[in-house]
């Protein structure tokens, strides 16, 4: 399947590709299928080191123990996975500009990551230093470590999807659209916090009140006023904040569930909100029970990352003017004062985002990254202690859906471990751990179409073609991706152009990975499905696509297509502005086998073969 001599041969243009099922202008009815869930299972996935931090391999189900709520479990499902070693270095495809195709010469990972940068919870003057954090981060991935990068504001911004490739994303987080200064709305900066701090103690400063007396520049009364009302403001944009970090977890644990395995979310950020497995928020209960279920269900793991790193304080930074020397004794006490409340302030503030990042880790089995400026090793860490793991599940013996926390025990004979796993879960059907997987394999469980385009057909590439989903290689296809100058030649059409963009798409599939069954007359016959969505960084579908393709080679074109793989075009209409991600399909009808691949639009340059 890997390594063959079609992957040099240039796309051609030969065939059209004629409308199937749903498109852009047209509606499918789709059956609708009903799922009830009767069996619930907790999939549990196990990191086992020695005291030197190495993985522990060779472990049975024998050897490992779950309790929940200390109460025995019966384990039935186990698995070990392992790490792809690396025995050999490997070297991407050297491909034409504008041609892209979806083999990979690296085998599948056993745990794929995902890079989450948030300025939703990093005050405006550190983005640009974790931005920067981040790209060293990056530098730093090993070829194969298979990743997704997202970033993190009032909503969730998908920037790449899953590749093995680190120059991919480097690319689309040096983008410029991917690495603007966002202002956090709802985090307070350190200038901000040092202001209120310094009002408070000028507010507080003793004044002679008579001989032998003294009082405070302003009233206890309106001090505590004050002070309430900055208590008050900061609480709700807390909350405020916890809230929307929530809706932006479950936004990715949505996108998560939909790939199997387990997935490591390496977290970028400064402040961490909300304790899922601990928060006493009464008014964020169902949001965090909901946030931790659907984490669970996806098999997320959070490693969350400190991005101030070995930061100094930020009062003592360059250009920071709170700290400026005054001359009288009074105003330097009062100087000290604001110094000395500034740096307990944010020494608190950082030992509070601590705790909870490192609270986080534990109960979802990850790691916490703190206090070091170490972070491109953080990738290294990562893979070297998760990417080997075992995977035990099953169905609690307390069935009752009671709302209450279910803690989590897993326990390995036979020697001094150290374990990192989930700690447990909520014991509600929203977002119950095992059913989300559940409800994914019976949807997924088509029947093999028929192939004759009738409305109500099943769409067979329909699972795999959700945005950022790993690459499917059972079929492998260069794609040729020309941008048009022109769309449509009709003058009221071409009145268009200037809110669109055109490209020409050229497939060439590999004729091996099809089956082509003979004919009466010596040809050769097979039905594709092709199929094209285009995404904004949102996830929204603003351009969808399905073609059924009825292949008929004669014997002498057949030759031909061996070496340059069967020849197939489309044509493709996007806004103007704005990003996109083209994400393509091949299905074989008789085979069931599937090929996808997803490019960054942003990535095609226009060159000398675009058309006109």
């Amino acid at each position: 399947m890997k390594g063959r001599g079609w992957i040099a041969a240039a796309a051609a243009v030969l065939v059209a590709v004629p409308a199937w099922g749903q498109t852009q202008n047209g509606s499918t009815e789709q059956p609708v299928s009903t799922l009830r869930v009767t069996t619930r299972a907790v999939l549990v996935d196990v990191v086992v080191t020695d005291r030197q931090g190495n993985p522990v391999k060779g472990l049975t189900k024998d050897d490992f123990k779950v309790l929940e709520e200390g109460k025995p479990q019966a384990v039935s499902y186990f698995e070990e996975n392992r790490a792809n070693p690396y025995a050999t270095p490997v070297k991407a495809l050297d491909l034409p500009p504008n041609v892209f195709c979806n083999y990979s010469p690296l085998p599948t990972p056993p745990a794929v990551n995902v890079l989450l940068l948030d300025s939703l919870n990093t005050p405006m003057e550190d983005q640009t230093y974790v931005h920067q954090q981040a790209l060293h981060f990056l530098k730093s991935v090993h070829p194969g470590t298979r990743m997704a990068v997202f970033t993190m504001s009032l909503g969730l911004h998908f920037v790449q999807g899953f590749t093995d490739d680190p120059t991919l994303l480097l690319a689309g987080l040096n983008d410029g659209n991917n690495n603007e200064i966002e202002v956090p709305a709802l985090v307070k900066s350190y200038d901000e916090s040092g202001a209120q701090s310094t009002i408070i103690s000028i507010m507080s400063r003793p004044v002679p009140a008579g001989p032998n007396a003294t009082t405070t520049a302003a009233s206890p009364a309106m001090i505590a006023a004050l002070t309430d009302f900055f208590q008050t403001t900061d609480t709700a944009q807390e909350t405020d904040r916890a809230y929307r970090t929530l809706e932006n977890l479950q936004r990715l644990a949505r996108f998560l569930s939909a790939f199997p395995g387990r997935k490591n979310l390496i977290w970028f950020s400064e402040t961490f909100p909300v304790r899922l497995f601990g928060d006493s928020s009464q008014r964020l209960d169902d949001q965090i029970r909901k946030t931790v279920n659907m984490l669970t269900a996806a098999r997320v793991a959070v490693y969350p990352v400190d991005a101030r790193g070995a930061k100094e304080y930020h009062y003592y930074e360059a250009g920071n003017d709170t700290h400026t020397i005054v001359n009288s004794s009074s105003e330097v006490m009062g100087a000290q004062s604001v110094q000395a409340n500034s740096i307990i302030n944010e020494n608190g503030q950082r030992d509070s985002d601590q705790e909870t990042m490192s609270m986080l880790a534990e109960d979802s089995g990850g790691k916490v990254f703190k206090n070091t400026n170490g972070l491109g090793n953080v990738i290294a860490d990562i893979s070297q202690t998760s990417d080997d793991f075992y995977s035990l599940s099953y169905a609690p013996t307390d069935s009752r859906m009671n709302g209450r926390f279910r803690h989590i025990v897993v326990k390995v004979a036979g020697g001094k471990y150290h374990l990192s796993y989930r700690r447990g879960y909520y014991a509600s059907d929203a977002g119950l751990p095992g059913a989300v997987e559940q409800e994914q394999a019976a949807a997924r469980d088509h029947s093999s179409p028929h192939g004759d385009g009738k409305q109500g057909a099943t769409d067979p590439l329909g699972p795999f073609m959700d945005l950022g989903m790993p690459q499917s290689e059972q079929i492998l296809y260069k794609l040729l991706v020309v941008p048009e100058k022109t769309g449509p030649d009709t003058a009221s059409d071409k009145k268009k152009d200037k809110n669109n963009k055109y490209y020409a798409l050229d497939f060439a599939v590999d004729l091996r990975d099809l089956h082509l069954k003979a004919a009466a007359d010596g040809a050769h016959e097979g039905t594709l499905y092709v199929e094209f969505l285009v995404y904004d960084r949102y996830g929204g579908v603003v351009r969808h696509e399905e073609h059924l393709v009825k292949v008929h080679v004669p014997q002498k074109t057949f030759e031909t297509f061996e070496k340059t793989g069967v020849q197939m075009q489309a044509h493709l209409q996007v806004p103007r502005s704005g990003h996109y991600w083209l994400r393509t399909g091949v299905y074989d009808a008789d085979t069931n086998r599937v090929g996808t691949m997803e490019i960054p639009l942003d990535q095609v340059t226009l060159n000398e073969m675009a058309s006109k």
